[in-house]
């Protein structure tokens, strides 16, 4: 199967899992979406609210029609096992369709039943993070995609229909694949509990977001920058800078309240991290080391 994006040869869509992703993907594909497999009667009743002309199913085995593309959206956890409920159920049917799971963790193998039923096998892992209310963060993302070479040309076209950046991933990066996928979840979940821990010191110290936004903006925005040309860390404060005198009036504030265990574990992490990009010395590290440890 070739997969083309002119508007008369639009590949048909169907999609296992309405989780976030699978919500995501669902609004993206818009008349090509044939059928959706939820796992719950309640959320059954909510997505046919959202998508009433699309027939919204409980179980794999109540589909009734075949498609050119199926996406597992489900739980890493559940891709093997859903992908051999769907070759045992319909795998005769799905000859020479493609199925593609999402993973960034897993591989192609996650699909070996549904591949020696002759149904074309893809990992295709959207690198971002999603609320599944919209299709929007989708767009200018880049896919990390594990394949066979011959169906990379159809899976690019997938991608850049929905506005994507289609990568067809190294032998490196298959080989390190969770890591690739903790990269991901650094730069999405870590970031978001990043702005959770200083919302809790701004609520001790009685401050709002008048006064965390824009100075959490400007991080980013520097970060980005610096990530983009690759230049120097933009690491600012008194850690960068060896403040000691700093540093102790912070451990006087915290050591005895549970903000400590954050402010020790997180400001060692940059300590480490401003000496090994020559920011501080070896000599100012030990400092800050002694100051912020536990």
């Amino acid at each position: 199967m070739s997969i083309s994006t002119s508007s008369h040869t639009l590949p048909s869509i169907g999609i296992i899992g309405a989780g976030k992703l699978g919500s995501a993907l669902s609004l993206a594909f818009g008349k090509q979406l044939q059928w959706i497999v939820c796992h719950s009667v309640i959320q059954a009743e909510e997505l046919r609210n959202s998508f009433p002309d699309i027939p919204i199913y409980t179980s794999i085995g109540q589909i009734s029609s075949t498609c050119d593309v199926v996406f597992l959206t489900v739980p890493d956890g559940k891709i093997k096992e859903t992908a051999k409920n769907f070759s045992i159920t319909l795998g005769h049917t799905f000859h020479g369709k493609m199925i593609v799971h999402c993973s960034g963790a897993l591989g192609l193998d996650e699909l070996n039943s549904c591949r020696e039923l002759g149904i074309k096998t893809i990992a295709s892992h959207p690198y971002q993070t999603f609320t599944g209310k919209d299709s929007t963060a989708l767009k200018g993302i880049a896919w990390g995609i594990e394949c066979e070479k011959e169906d990379e040309d159809s899976i690019n076209s997938l991608v850049t229909s929905l506005g994507g950046i289609p990568v067809i991933l190294s032998a490196a990066t298959k080989a390190n694949k969770a890591v690739y996928h903790a990269s991901a979840v650094v730069a999405s979940n870590f970031v978001t509990m990043l702005v959770e821990v200083a919302r809790e010191f701004a609520a001790k110290a009685d401050i709002n977001d008048v006064f965390l936004a824009p100075i959490i903006r400007r991080a980013v925005e520097n970060s980005l920058e610096a990530l983009h040309l690759d230049a120097p860390l933009p690491l600012t404060g008194p850690i960068a800078r060896a403040d000691i005198t700093t540093l102790e009036l912070h451990r006087k504030a915290l050591v005895n309240t549970p903000l400590w265990e954050l402010y020790s574990i997180l400001s060692r992490a940059t300590a480490i991290t401003a000496f090994r990009n020559d920011i501080i010395t070896a000599e100012e590290y030990e400092l800050v080391k002694n100051v912020v440890k536990e």
